[in-house]
């Protein structure tokens, strides 16, 4: 395993989708299908690229954190709806991205030992990945250019906002502390990064 280089890994669902227009975050409710698909301009793809990665990490994170004992079984069926949910948002993201979609077997996750020994640490780490997919999505939402792409990170962000709130009051801390800080997809990577690795061959 190799670690992944920042600007590498946000080109990983950037190749050849510049410009490219995709289907969007849809949801299956007929009145969602009117929604206008995003079409990125430029940087824009930076954000859909940083997202598909984003939400695969957490996603996988979840999965762990169900492995662990003792959760009870309304939060095991919230978990397994936010790994539905995420698989969801994942495909259309990828969807955007056209050529550049970014799959699981891409990169490797490898969260720090330990991380699921007990429910406080794996909802310690679902927390950090979702403030992180909050933060960074709010930034997409004010500087992307493209109205559209705006509109997609906007729902991500309510979604990812939502699972926030729950995970924190699980942990027993306040659901909205305070308004969240934007963080760009530099920084956003950087946090990342650590977490990610690109399987060598050969």
């Amino acid at each position: 395993m190799e670690k992944v280089d920042r600007a590498q890994f946000l080109r990983l669902g950037a190749a050849g989708a510049l410009g490219a227009a995709g289907a969007g975050l849809v949801a299956a409710r007929p009145a969602a299908a009117a929604l206008p698909a995003p079409n990125p301009v430029g940087d824009d793809i930076g954000f859909f690229g940083f997202a598909v990665v984003a939400e695969l990490t957490s996603r996988r994170c979840y999965q762990e954190a169900l492995r662990v004992e003792g959760w009870a079984a309304g939060v095991r069926r919230n978990m397994s709806s936010a790994i539905k949910a995420k698989g969801a948002h994942i495909r259309r993201i990828n969807d955007v991205l056209r050529d550049g979609a970014v799959r699981p077997s891409d990169y490797a996750v490898a969260f720090p030992e330990g991380s699921f020994d007990t429910q406080a640490r794996a909802l310690s780490l679902a927390v950090s990945f979702e403030n992180l997919l909050v933060s960074t999505y709010l930034y997409g939402v004010s500087y992307a250019q493209d109205s559209s792409s705006r509109l997609v990170l906007g729902r991500l962000m309510s979604f990812d906002g939502q699972l926030l709130a729950w995970l924190r009051a699980l942990s027993g801390g306040a659901p909205v502390p305070g308004l969240p800080t934007p963080v760009d997809t530099e920084a956003g990577g950087a946090l990342l990064d650590k977490y990610l690795t690109i399987p060598s061959f050969g």
